[in-house]
């Protein structure tokens, strides 16, 4: 049990904007800005995945964050054992080559989903991870619970009549537009982002993120083949093209 004083961390599931599928990972926040330590998987069914654990800035700095989920805390003191036992659970490894499985058929595909509920698993049979998970927030929701705080933050240092405050939250807001997290450097990055993506078209053979699907120009569609190796299409049903 954790006594009522000792300092904890909160603990989240982040999602981040992929094809077909999210990319999941365990976020630890460390910091009262928001801050912390992202604990996750890169790589791909195609190429296999790696273990890369980074720290990380406030979740909603980045423009692909596309939703949360609280899965409790982890006593100050436990802290160091996450990455002990996210290294103790096997990355998924390669699964497919192009179009063609290389596991059997009745095989479950491991990405980075499956790879994070091993490891909360693990966490939480260990007593590392403790507390009641909690359901999904948008990063819609997500940036309205932001707002609403630096409301209440702002209206405690003006009934303070902090001045000095006022100057170190300028100087802080200067500092946060110079490394790229404003506003202004997220709406463009997200602007340049989408421009691209309506202008050109995959190549042919193409992977997507997360290596579950294969790109046809001639079809127009991604596809991946089912257990009698034929092909299933992205949009099957729905006529070729996006």
């Amino acid at each position: 049990m954790t006594s009522n004083t000792e300092l904890c961390y909160r603990v989240f599931i982040n999602a981040y904007l992929g094809s077909p599928r999210d990319h999941h990972g365990i976020f630890v926040e460390l910091e009262e800005d928001g801050s912390g330590y992202l604990y996750h998987v890169e790589g791909s069914v195609q190429t296999g995945m790696t273990y890369k654990p980074k720290p990380a800035k406030n979740p909603l700095s980045s423009v692909s964050l596309s939703g949360q989920k609280p899965i409790g805390y982890v006593p100050a003191s436990l802290y160091g054992y996450i990455h002990d036992i996210c290294s103790s659970i096997p990355p998924p490894a390669k699964q497919y080559d192009g179009p063609k499985r290389l596991i059997p058929k009745d095989q479950k595909l491991r990405r980075c989903q499956e790879w994070t509920q091993e490891v909360i698993l693990a966490l939480r049979a260990q007593g590392v991870l403790q507390g009641a998970e909690g359901g999904w927030v948008s990063r819609d929701d997500l940036e309205k619970q932001a707002k609403k705080q630096g409301k209440s933050k702002g209206s405690s240092s003006q009934s303070k009549g902090s001045s000095s405050s006022s100057q170190s939250k300028t100087k802080s807001k200067s500092s946060s537009t110079s490394t790229g997290t404003s506003t202004g450097s997220k709406s463009k990055h997200s602007t340049s982002k989408s421009s691209t993506s309506s202008t050109s078209e995959p190549a042919d053979g193409a992977v997507s993120q997360d290596g579950f699907w294969v790109y046809s120009r001639k079809a127009k569609d991604w596809y991946r083949t089912d257990e009698h190796g034929q092909p299933i299409w992205a949009n099957q049903g729905k006529g070729k093209g996006h």
